[in-house]
This record gives structure tokens, C-alpha cells and sequence, in this order.
């Protein structure tokens, strides 16, 4: 290989490397533990925590703790239920991991 394309290859690496250290110091910056707040307390329809207490989910820390897919496995836990999780998840500054 040419030499300027060793150093072209070790400035990409550099870059790259820099790039991931930054996404992971914001990532591990973003992520706050959840409180145990009570379901009842969060403000959602009786039915979205109806579905939610039967599979022993009883605070934002184990919704938190769960994915949307798994969610959506809940017996009569659909779409709009999710929508509600999201929306109240979102004012409080948290998300649920997609997969």
C-alpha cells in the first residue's frame, strides 16, 4: 500500500473511533433510572393498566424495563395501548426500546 493511503485508512479509523466514543458517552448520559411510580399514579385508562398489572407490571420501572414487542404480546394489549404507554413515558423524559 502507499503511504497516504495508510495514514487516509488511520484518520478514517480515528474519526470512527471518536464518533462511537461520543455516541456512547451520550447514550450512557441520556439514561436515567426510572422511578417505581405506581401505574395508577401515571394517569393511563383503566384497561391499558388492567393489561399491564395482570402480566405483573405494577410501576414505570417495569414498563421501562420491558420492549414494545413484548408489550404488544400482552393479552388485550394492543396499539392504542402502546400509544398511551409511549405518550406517558415521553412527558416524563423516558422511551421504551423498540427491539
Amino acid at each position: 500500500m502507499k503511504p497516504r493511503t495508510d495514514r487516509f485508512t488511520l484518520t478514517r479509523l480515528a474519526r470512527l473511533q471518536a464518533s462511537i466514543e461520543l455516541e456512547l458517552k451520550t447514550t450512557t448520559a441520556k439514561k436515567k433510572p426510572a422511578p417505581a411510580i405506581d401505574l395508577a399514579d401515571l394517569g393511563m385508562t383503566i384497561r391499558t393498566t388492567h393489561c399491564l398489572r395482570a402480566e405483573g407490571i405494577h410501576t414505570l420501572r417495569d414498563i421501562v424495563s420491558r420492549k414494545e414487542i413484548d408489550l404488544l404480546k400482552l393479552p388485550n394489549f394492543g396499539r392504542h395501548c402502546l400509544n398511551e404507554v409511549r405518550a406517558v413515558l415521553q412527558e416524563r423524559g423516558y422511551s421504551i426500546p423498540i427491539r
